[in-house]
């Protein structure tokens, strides 16, 4: 037997799924990133709050993780892509 709560589970409808953006679109998107409690600066934004900090840099249209080397500090973050 189907209870009242089973029942009004199955009738909810499921929001249809977005497919990725290129990234050209999210790198265009970087500049409206929330920059609350952060910065939009020329070169990369970011925006904190109590328990994170999100950083956001565009890099080069078809560039690899492997193309890039990525160091994290206590102090300093640095990002460069290799060549």
């Amino acid at each position: 037997m189907i209870d009242n709560e089973e029942l009004n589970i199955k009738k909810k409808k499921v929001p249809p799924v977005n497919p990725p953006k290129p990234q050209s679109e999210s790198v265009k998107k970087m500049s409206e990133m929330s920059t609350y409690n952060g910065a939009a600066l020329d070169k990369y934004s970011w925006s904190q709050n109590a328990t994170e900090i999100n950083v956001q840099i565009p890099i080069p249209e078809g560039t690899s993780a492997k193309q890039l080397d990525i160091k994290i500090d206590v102090k300093k973050l640095f990002v460069k892509i290799k060549s």
